[in-house]
């Protein structure tokens, strides 16, 4: 078999490694020409070479419509992903996977269950969508693999027996920049189940109940949680909310664990940075960097789950959801919207007769605006609702920068 390797991210690296320990052949696309590597390379913007390829293995946010997919989709040759490859590894040496997907929650229900899991002693991975390459951790000596997967990732996924357990925690529109539709969206959400092994168990949220029958519901989890925890508590160090609750449903769907390892369990994880994380509170007034949240429902998450007065810092590439979602929120407990970047044109068309909404040229003046208004017992929320590449390399660095511009121009 010969190979093209479309793609040359971190993914695309970890296919070329295996394929050059297997001395498989194979060919390289990216938009630049390597630093290093011995292999056969063509810039994407050459006509496709495919002559003798019999799979193609692409990077995860190239879509579907590339040049390069569709003359290999024309042509019959395979189209896989990276997760693809190892996954048929991890099926021949019988290893247990779980597969994590949905709008909003996946790297915190990713990261949960593998601390259960090893809370057990349990020797657990986490890989995939979450930044670490499944492929690249095929050789790992761990008993659980447990798989964060995003629409992109399982739009190309294979129908064959690789997961034990899947959950799909939401589906609301998101990356409607890259698929051709909501609908086609949620088809690869859904995707993930087509490749259950045989007696593999698949769960949905009740709100997913009408989009197909077989499936489980994380509802009965979600019930017995509550008799547990409150919908807002305290504990190790974290603020869990509302949504927590449904994360960690996912997560005991998975492994059934008992109420005394979902107390230690909860008691002892970290959540994960630039979700709902408190940063500070300075002379009454708190500070909250949700920069993770870049659809529009992850941020109808965060004004459920914070109260009021709200200052909301949003915006950045637009990401093609309805901004009109937020208005009800946005009237009960956000006295103004600081709309950024690329997105601020349309959110302000969306929201200015129903909200108070002020246009800032970036997160810093939108910062400054919201602290020289906030008064005691006010809120100033970072959730932009949209990707952050017209200011920032990635969500984690807009959060990093907001945390640091909160200390440096908060002053006691």
């Amino acid at each position: 078999m010969r190979y093209c390797v479309l793609g040359l991210g971190v993914s695309g690296k970890a296919v070329i490694e295996f394929l050059e320990k297997s001395s498989s052949p194979f060919i390289v696309v990216d938009q630049k020409e390597p630093e290093s590597g011995t292999f056969p390379f063509f810039l994407e913007s050459a006509p496709p070479q495919l002559e003798g390829v019999t799979c193609l293995v692409k990077s995860p946010g190239i879509p579907l419509p590339h040049p390069w997919v569709v003359e290999a989709k024309e042509r019959g040759i395979q189209i896989v992903g990276e997760i693809d490859l190892a996954l048929e590894v991890l099926a021949k040496k019988n290893k247990t996977v779980l597969g994590i997907t949905g709008s909003n929650g996946k790297t915190t229900t990713t990261l949960l269950t593998t601390h259960l899991l090893q809370q057990r002693g349990i020797e657990a991975v986490t890989v995939g969508n979450i930044g670490t390459p499944l492929l690249s951790q095929v050789e790992n000596r761990a008993e659980v693999f447990v798989v964060e997967l995003s629409s992109f990732q399982l739009s190309t996924l294979v129908p064959r027996p690789s997961f034990d357990r899947a959950v799909i925690l939401n589906i609301t529109p998101n990356h409607l920049d890259w698929h051709a539709s909501f609908e086609e969206y949620s088809q690869a959400k859904f995707r993930l189940f087509s490749a259950l092994k045989k007696g593999g168990k698949g769960f949905i949220p009740p709100s997913l109940a009408t989009c197909g029958s077989g499936w489980e519901t994380t509802a009965s989890w979600k019930q017995m949680l509550e008799t547990i925890f409150s919908l807002e508590y305290r504990v190790g160090g974290n603020v869990f909310l509302k949504h927590d609750l449904e994360n960690l449903a996912a997560a005991c769907c998975l492994l059934e664990p008992s109420r005394e390892e979902v107390k230690e369990g909860m008691r002892t994880f970290r959540k994960p940075p630039h979700r709902l994380e408190f940063v500070r509170k300075v002379r009454g007034v708190s500070f909250f960097n949700d920069s993770k949240a870049t659809s529009v429902d992850a941020v109808e998450k965060a004004l459920e789950a914070l109260e009021g007065p709200l200052l909301l810092l949003a915006g950045g590439v637009d990401k093609g959801g309805d901004y009109r979602k937020w208005i009800p929120l946005l009237r009960e407990n956000v006295k103004r919207v600081f709309a950024m970047g690329g997105a601020a044109n349309r959110m302000v068309e969306e929201l200015s007769t129903d909200v108070d909404i002020e246009k800032v040229v970036g997160l810093e003046e939108g910062l400054e605006r919201a602290i020289s208004l906030a008064q005691t017992g006010d809120t100033v929320l970072l959730s932009p609702g949209c990707s952050s590449f017209d200011q920032f390399r990635n969500f984690e660095e807009r959060g990093e920068v907001f945390k640091k511009w909160v200390w440096e121009k908060v002053y006691e």
